[in-house]
């Protein structure tokens, strides 16, 4: 019974290694399923909300003019913008193009 079930293991591991790479269709499923879409949105609202804390902590008690008030106002949501293209690509409706290069190039390079 052993032998059976060490078996089947074996030829287990070596269809999965042999599995074929992802296609556009398999990463858009698998990326609404974790909706991974709502999760990077929250992480941008969570990083641009720190920010704006951080930097409130750090003037605190310190008179800023009014033109370095509106800098630190505004800087966070254009630090978010930068890491969405930084992140995402030009398109941030949709991250799944990137994902896909990325997995191609990981395919063709471990193949």
């Amino acid at each position: 019974m052993r032998k059976v079930i060490a078996i089947i293991s074996i030829f287990s591991a070596v269809s999965a290694c042999n599995a074929a790479p992802p296609t556009t269709d398999s990463i858009d499923a698998l990326l609404v399923a974790t909706k991974s879409e709502s999760l990077i949105e929250s992480m941008y609202a969570n990083m641009e909300q720190m920010m704006r804390q951080g930097m409130a902590q750090a003037v605190s008690g310190k008179s800023v003019s009014a033109e370095q008030q509106r800098v630190l106002d505004a800087a966070p949501k254009q630090f978010a913008a930068v890491m969405r293209e930084e992140l995402l690509g030009p398109s941030s409706s949709r991250c799944s193009p990137r994902y896909i290069r990325k997995a191609s190039r990981r395919k063709r390079s471990t193949g």
